[in-house]
């Protein structure tokens, strides 16, 4: 089942606010963003605890060394939370929009930042080609202006004013800034044509063509295209080469795309340094024990250490994924190496300082082709009070209407239960969400006989996760109370995987606080709502009359809730892997 997400339909800045999900507030103060203004207020401070009470800006921005560091630094921005969440929602839309209203978008041979395709899939272009030519296009992003992206969108057809308003959400400083979300959807829309035109390049040369964001590959087994003669197209699509970052290779050689090997004809390899390397460490570590190791490297400040293991815990994922037969030797033998030493790849926390995360937890019953389910809904915020506030007047507001239909007794006494609510209350209440400052997920499995069992494996499934993402001064969970789970045990549960995570020092709040409250609490109608547009959309069927209303209204939700699990399965659910009921998707 399709849905209408045409930035040529949005006219004014209200409707351009719900088409991207957030609230004026942060939308006119994205926009007022001010580099000049955040560096002089940065500098004003002296460690990040300081910042963080006294200054939160909506964006941070790091430096980060390039590898020559005559080239200098690469400017990163990263959104803060709820800006980084809409955003990510966001270039979902686009990426439909695109898709729409761009033939043939993405390009089949751009791999950088399109689902279903990676750094594999771009070396994959090129393996066992005699000869290689990589060429890198200046800095990429930065160089996309905003009145670049404005014209872009207008071309399409997009409503000038809302063109310039989207446009100067989607930059700083009058740039596409690289780090956030949307950038490389933006980027791999304006580069599309060149993405044509480079590819028929190649083809004249009897060459091929690919592209990971600002990489340009081309190889063949007999002639490559010129530098100038590529320039020359990338030049007339606005966008520069980088001087003296043009490769040439051949077979023999350092033959390498994304940081693979395309050498051999049957599949891009990790490199063999990197495999060598590896392998030496993983004997040693196994021979003398990890903690021998690390001394012999002369690791001793337990920072440096925990980022060694870090390391070689990525280099063995990084390896074993573009290896596959190396995976089944390297993986366990890695596990095996840590589970003597005691170690485990972790994170130290260090954003403590940053305001407490109040979760919100409900649980609903369904029925799924003949089979009981129990699921799990969690709501995290930062701005609690907000969504609450919220909450409560659409709630007041109704039952203060005379002309506000059903049992406005039955939704006084419950509060703002899904099941209770009308039609249009509910219609009224998730067009309300979809800008608040919150994520949900939902995790669900088979009902055993033991409800509280089940009900705890399944909140072990996200709890960790959440607890880690939630690195901040304190955790407060909120349990909406059922006589079938006890509270010591949610109290325990909770306590137990903070403690782990202390134990390890691994990413976490300062503390955590488990309370069980009833439905009366406005909290617990954000993750009521979603497990009933979740539990509707999962058994709808195009025969009851409601089904088209079941999946708009999970549509509303979908980019809040950041995460759906089958505990029964492991299979997770998200943006690159959306939770489809094939009933209704398929008609």
């Amino acid at each position: 089942m399709a849905f209408d997400y045409d930035l040529r339909r949005i006219k004014t800045k209200d409707q351009l606010l719900t088409y991207i999900g957030l609230e004026e507030y942060f939308f006119d103060k994205a926009l007022d963003f001010s580099i000049t203004e955040y560096e002089a207020r940065m500098a004003e401070y002296s460690n990040e605890t300081e910042v963080g009470s006294l200054y939160l800006p909506l964006f941070w921005k790091h430096e980060i060394p390039k590898r020559n560091p005559k080239r200098g630094k690469r400017v990163v921005w990263e959104a803060n939370s709820h800006i980084n969440n809409t955003l990510k929602g966001l270039a979902r839309r686009l990426t439909l929009f695109f898709g729409t209203v761009i033939p043939d978008f993405p390009h089949p041979q751009n791999c950088g930042y399109v689902r279903g395709r990676n750094i594999r899939e771009n070396a994959q272009f090129h393996v066992g080609a005699r000869y290689l030519l990589k060429a890198d296009i200046e800095d990429y992003f930065p160089s996309i202006s905003f009145e670049r992206i404005s014209n872009f969108f207008e071309n399409l057809g997009v409503n000038a004013v809302i063109a310039r308003q989207i446009s100067n959400f989607l930059c700083i400083d009058e740039k596409l800034p690289l780090g956030l979300p949307t950038s490389p959807i933006i980027a791999n829309a304006i580069s599309h044509l060149m993405d044509f035109d480079l590819s028929s390049l190649a083809e004249t040369h009897g060459a091929v063509y690919s592209r990971y964001a600002d990489d340009l590959t081309f190889s063949s087994n007999d002639t490559l295209p010129s530098e100038d003669d590529i320039s020359k197209v990338v030049e007339h699509h606005g966008f520069v080469l980088a001087a003296d970052k043009t490769r040439h290779s051949k077979r023999g050689q350092n033959h390498y795309v994304t940081g693979l090997s395309v050498s051999e004809s049957d599949a891009p390899h990790a490199p063999r340094k990197m495999k060598r390397s590896l392998r030496q460490e993983l004997h040693f570590s196994k021979k003398y024990g990890l903690d021998d190791h690390l001394d012999h490297l002369g690791l001793q400040d337990q920072f440096e250490r925990q980022s060694y293991i870090n390391h070689l815990d990525g280099r063995v994922k990084y390896i074993g994924f573009h290896e596959p037969h190396l995976a089944s030797k390297i993986v366990p033998l890695w596990q095996d190496i840590l589970g003597k030493s005691g170690e485990a790849p972790s994170f130290k926390p260090k954003n403590q300082h940053r305001m407490p995360f109040q979760f919100y937890v409900d649980e609903t019953e369904f029925t799924l082709d003949g089979v009981n389910y129990l699921a799990l809904g969690m709501s995290a915020s930062q701005h609690q009070d907000h969504l609450n506030d919220t909450t409560k007047n659409l709630w007041e507001n109704y039952l203060a209407n005379p002309w506000s239909d059903g049992d406005r007794d039955q939704i006084f006494a419950k509060g703002m239960h899904f099941t209770d609510t009308t039609e249009d209350l509910r219609r009224a209440y998730l067009s309300a969400l979809q800008p608040l400052p919150f994520n949900g997920y939902i995790v669900f499995g088979k009902l055993t006989l033991d409800y509280q069992e089940t009900y705890l494996t399944l909140l072990n499934f996200i709890l960790r996760r959440r607890l880690m993402a939630a690195e901040s001064q304190a955790a407060y969970f909120h349990f909406e109370q059922t006589s079938k789970v006890s509270k010591d045990a949610l109290i325990k549960t909770v306590d137990a995987v903070w403690k782990e995570l202390r134990h390890e020092n691994n990413r976490r709040p300062d503390y955590v606080i488990t309370e069980i409250v009833d439905k009366k609490y406005f909290g617990i109608a954000v993750p009521d709502f979603m497990l009933a547009v979740f539990r509707r959309y999962l058994t709808a069927n195009p025969s009851e009359k409601d089904y088209r209303r079941r999946a708009n209204m999970f549509e509303m939700l979908r980019d809040k809730v950041r995460l759906i699990v089958n505990a029964d399965t492991g299979e997770e659910f998200g943006r690159r892997n959306p939770l489809v009921n094939p009933d209704i998707e398929n008609l």
